[in-house]
């Protein structure tokens, strides 16, 4: 009989430091994808503010160069905010992804500045841009892809579930719209650089206008993703409130 006891409370205790061992991996995970995301995300705000000054110092009419350069800062804020939200939903499964990833749209967003450098009184990679942002908006569907795959198959408490599931179609659904987006870029970028602006060269000025629509683009993400966030908060107020009120119910019932 003492047998069983000392093994019944060494499995218990078992039990109880593997909970807490993988509490502290997932802990872990979710602080380095953080840190990892916010000091590369530096990088790239680094260059936006050190193009901007360029711009300003340049000769480049601020019509032509101010929604690309809005546009490509508001893109880092999506992927900023989006970066707390998933660091709420990783769980721990770490492979070269977690590496790769982060490091291709942190590329990106650097090179969304870099190429609207000015030379002169002219922005000459300017139509690059567009091919930029295409590879963002792919990169950014292979994070999601990953994103959605891993949390799929975790083991989640039912009470995080419905909220999770509702999260998924939501990544699903922009997952997708993001993988047209970026298709659509490419065949932008493709139509300026081989056939609009060799024939009519005159047509350059006008690709503020396209950099207007990816501006308004942008800053839809950023609405999604702040009704994203206000969507959590609200969840975990209400799970608190239910499980408040579950536990005053139960306090109730014993002492009666």
């Amino acid at each position: 009989m003492a047998d069983l006891e000392v093994t019944v409370a060494t499995v218990q205790t078992v039990d109880v430091e593997s909970l807490r061992l993988a509490e502290r991996l997932r802990e872990q995970t979710r602080e380095n994808y953080a840190f990892h995301n916010a000091v590369m995300k530096s990088v790239a705000v680094a260059n936006a503010a050190y193009t901007l000054a360029l711009l300003l110092a340049s000769t480049v009419s601020p019509w032509l160069w101010l929604p690309f350069w809005i546009a490509s800062a508001e893109i880092v804020t999506v992927n900023f905010m989006g970066m707390f939200m998933g660091s709420r939903m990783i769980v721990f499964d770490p492979d070269w992804r977690d590496s790769a990833y982060p490091l291709g749209q942190t590329m990106a967003e650097f090179l969304l500045f870099s190429v609207l450098a000015p030379v002169g009184g002219s922005l000459p990679m300017l139509h690059y841009w567009f091919a930029v942002l295409a590879a963002h908006a792919m990169i950014t569907v292979l994070v999601f892809s990953a994103i959605l795959e891993r949390t799929k198959r975790a083991e989640l408490a039912p009470m995080m579930r419905s909220f999770v599931e509702f999260y998924l179609r939501t990544m699903r659904l922009r997952r997708n719209i993001l993988a047209v987006n970026g298709f659509a870029w490419l065949g932008v970028f493709i139509l300026l650089s081989f056939y609009a602006l060799a024939r009519w060269p005159e047509l350059a000025p006008w690709q503020a206008l396209l950099g207007g629509v990816a501006m308004c683009g942008a800053f839809i993400g950023i609405a999604s993703e702040n009704r994203s966030q206000r969507e959590l908060v609200e969840f975990v107020r209400s799970t608190v409130r239910r499980v408040q009120v579950a536990a005053r119910a139960t306090v109730v019932a014993a002492q009666d």
